[in-house]
């Protein structure tokens, strides 16, 4: 089950004229809006290797511009890359790859 299901999100849809994917909560009042993706300047570069990464969407109920952990001023559709090989270093025991570099 995706993310977004569990927070009671239902569907998704794209808007062609606007150019934007915006999500609906489960009584269909729309919830959030993904205008674009953008790929933070705290990522790895890519030079050719494995790379784990996550989309944040959005930082509680807010919906406009958030600051988490060094990422700040982030909006819906905000992309970071982590190169894989630092996921030993980072991944504490039981967590996920996704946690450890949303925490990262």
């Amino acid at each position: 089950m995706s993310h977004a299901s569990r927070k009671g999100m239902s569907r998704s849809e794209l808007l062609g004229k606007e150019g934007a994917i915006v999500f609906f909560n489960t009584d269909n009042s729309r919830s959030l809006k993904v205008e674009c993706y953008h790929v933070s300047c705290k990522s790895d570069k890519y030079r050719g290797k494995n790379m784990i990464g996550i989309v944040l969407y959005q930082n509680g109920n807010s919906s406009g511009a958030f600051n988490i952990g060094k990422l700040e001023r982030c909006k819906p559709g905000y992309i970071l890359l982590l190169e894989s090989s630092k996921m030993k270093q980072i991944q504490r025991k039981n967590e996920t790859p996704h946690a450890a570099t949303f925490r990262y």
